[in-house]
């Protein structure tokens, strides 16, 4: 903390450009002195240097609370300390992503004191938890009574981040610090006052250095290659929760952990990386191979990377950290070997994630040491106190369905539901629309249409071009359908199944929620379409399905609901309608260059006209660090003859999970 007795030091600019390289990585001022102008240019600079900040408020009131958490917003601050807690404080963090970790007890004065009854103090951190504040702002040394029985009682009965703040200012204090391993502490006056050597530099750095000496007794005891999860690939590892939890540094190990054993990094690793510093990880490969090897694997993915690194040795480990510059509690080594990558991430103090061993599809001999792993394995899944050491059960417990666990599992599920469609259009009564007529009908009941190529940062142009050629061949087979009364329409009945042979392309489709290519994608571009045009209608929509509708950015920062969200694949997952009146309609579906066009067509005008509308339209980020979009979408049927709404319907309770760039969600549509 750049501040001395409770205030923000005037010169913290200064101090923090003089220590910016040391071995700090969370960097706190309070609310006074200092501008607010002030106060956001050196909270920005020290996010451009790549470190975690906090504002700690010392304040009694809900006036001045409020007026604190403001600032922390404009700031940009990642976490907000103390404060008395007020709901309305809270409330202003969770619109604004802010962490809140306030003050419990009975706290007075500035330098503040902290007095009260410890059980009395647990009780209350535990309400605040439960309302779902991020963690406790504790002034352990600030405390009338006795601190160290205060720290151990929050230890054993608190489960969340503890911030021990407040006069740690002796080697004395640091060893009970360490003894409680809290997830954070703070000093500030102490710098100041150097009770911990000469310059501000120097003193951090040797705070850390004794709170995480760099070398470590090594244990001979069958836990040292427990590791703290273990997983079915890299895939299945819960990165948001990691990097919720503090982990900011991801250590790779290549070889059967990412690829098989000497192949080329693959699309879905370079995917994969960029998903990750997107989050907001460092990367770093650490490997026994060579640094041929790593610079050839390394050229697409844009990672730190140590060749040659003689696992598990922790000197491999400790360069890795080093690199990274970031501490063991900010980083996981994630590697498929017990006896290497485990081994050594436990001798150095790190903690680890277990991958299953990827391997050559015709290996068979693993090696001695693989079966050696196995023995070892089982009898960690038998120790429950070393299993989910890092996330917990919940989270990484959480099962996979059939169709998640590989791709051939997924193409099982897929023709299953392909063969149950059949079945049940074979033994269904249900009656079609066969003719398809040149001569248009007169009235327009709707027209729809809309760009089909989507153009933005990570889309793909060629799978834009080929989704609008899958869309024209689609038309095709629909134009100018004629619907009489009482028959329906399927989208898949006139489009036909999706292969090469019928013509149609590889475009972009979603499999299990991730964005991906395949034959015949985009049509859901087309369904959408469809939908937005019969919803304009009087036509009884009988089969809908839907996707996320935040695939891309809005055209132009225009949001038009249901301009997405359709979901269709061949044959199960279909769109349907069935006209209900008591005349024929018309569907003409055509395109003009990149332009799809729609239009519902009829003899007669209809009674009514149809109105979509849409309320509560926002971004949210959720617990799982993933962003949605959330919003209620209307229909209103509308009297022609009165223009009065005569019925309202809730078309669609949308939270859509959002597939583009987080970077490029408008920040005044999030909430």
């Amino acid at each position: 903390m750049l501040t001395y007795k409770d205030f923000t030091v005037k010169n913290a600019a200064e101090i923090f450009e003089a220590c910016k390289h040391s071995k700090a990585r969370y960097w706190g001022l309070k609310e006074n002195p200092l501008s607010r102008e002030e106060l956001k240019t050196l909270f920005s600079r020290m996010k451009e240097c790549g470190k975690t900040t906090f504002m700690e408020i010392v304040s009694y009131t809900e006036e001045e609370g409020l007026e604190g958490a403001k600032i922390a917003v404009e700031c940009g601050c990642d976490i907000l300390m103390g404060t008395t807690y007020f709901d309305s404080i809270h409330t202003i963090c969770k619109q604004h992503n802010l962490k809140y970790m306030p003050f419990v007890g009975k706290v007075e004065g500035r330098p503040s004191v902290l007095s009260g009854e410890i059980s009395e103090m647990v009780a209350e951190a535990k309400s605040y938890l439960e309302k779902g504040v991020y963690g406790i702002d504790l002034l352990g040394y600030r405390y009338s009574g006795d601190p160290v029985e205060l720290h151990r009682a929050f230890k054993e009965c608190i489960d969340a981040p503890i911030c021990i703040a407040g006069s740690i200012d002796s080697y004395e204090r640091l060893n009970e610090v360490k003894e409680i391993a809290p997830w954070a502490f703070t000093i500030g006056s102490a710098f100041f006052e150097h009770k911990f050597g000469d310059s501000f530099a120097e003193q951090i750095d040797a705070v850390c250095e004794f709170m995480n000496p760099q070398t470590e007794t090594k244990s001979t005891k069958l836990t040292r290659y427990f590791p703290h999860e273990y997983v079915e690939d890299v895939y299945s590892i819960p990165y948001w929760a990691l990097y919720k939890k503090g982990i900011r540094g991801l250590i790779f190990d290549i070889d059967n952990t990412l690829v098989p054993h000497g192949q080329d990094c693959t699309e879905e690793m370079v995917a994969l990386f960029e998903k990750l510093h997107k989050i907001g990880f460092s990367t770093l490969l650490l490997s026994n191979n060579s640094v041929q090897r790593l610079e050839k694997f390394n050229l697409n993915i844009g990672a730190h990377y140590i060749a040659d690194s003689n696992k598990p040795h922790v000197e491999g480990f400790q360069r890795a950290l080093a690199m990274l510059q970031m501490s063991k509690r900010e980083v996981v080594v994630i590697g498929d070997q017990v006896f290497t990558d485990i081994c050594g991430a436990n001798d150095s103090g790190i903690p680890s994630i277990l991958v299953k061993y990827i391997g050559h599809e015709k290996w068979e001999w693993k090696g001695f040491r693989r079966y050696l792993e196995n023995i070892i394995l089982l009898l960690y899944r038998c120790n429950k106190n070393y299993r989910y050491r890092l996330l917990g059960e919940r989270i990484m417990n959480k099962k996979r369905l059939f169709c998640e666990l590989n791709p051939t599992t997924y193409a099982i599920s897929l023709q299953k539901e392909i063969l149950k469609r059949h079945l049940k259009n074979l033994l269904g009564r249900e009656r079609y629309a066969t003719e398809r007529s040149l001569e248009k009908l007169p009235v327009v009941v709707a027209s729809y249409g809309g760009d089909m190529i989507k153009r933005g940062p990570g889309i793909d142009a060629q799978l834009q071009i080929n989704k609008a050629d899958n869309i024209r061949l689609a038309c095709s087979r629909m134009n100018s359908l004629v619907i009489h009364p009482g028959e329906s329409f399927s989208f898949w009945r006139y489009v036909g199944k999706t292969s090469t042979k019928n013509g149609f392309t590889e475009g972009r489709v979603i499999v299990n929620g991730k964005l991906a290519s395949g034959v015949g994608g985009g049509l859901c571009n087309l369904a959408n379409t469809l939908n937005r045009l019969i919803m304009d209608s009087p036509m009884t929509v009988t089969e809908i399905h839907h996707h996320s509708d935040a695939l891309a950015p809005d055209p132009n920062g225009v949001r038009v609901p249901y301009s997405a969200g359709t979901s269709v694949n061949y044959n199960f997952i279909d769109y349907r309608f069935r006209n209900d009146t008591n005349q024929p309609v018309q569907l003409c579906a055509w395109c003009e260059g990149d332009f799809l066009h729609t239009e519902l067509r009829t003899t007669e005008e209809f009674p009514f006209s149809y109105r979509i509308v849409e309320e509560g339209h926002h971004f949210h980020q959720e617990d799982n660090g993933k962003f949605y979009r959330k919003s209620k979408i209307y229909r209103e049927i509308i009297d022609r003859s009165s223009g009065e709404v005569v019925k309202r319907e809730l078309k669609w309770n949308n939270r859509s999970e959002v597939m583009f760039d987080y970077s490029l969600i408008p920040s005044d549509q999030i909430k």
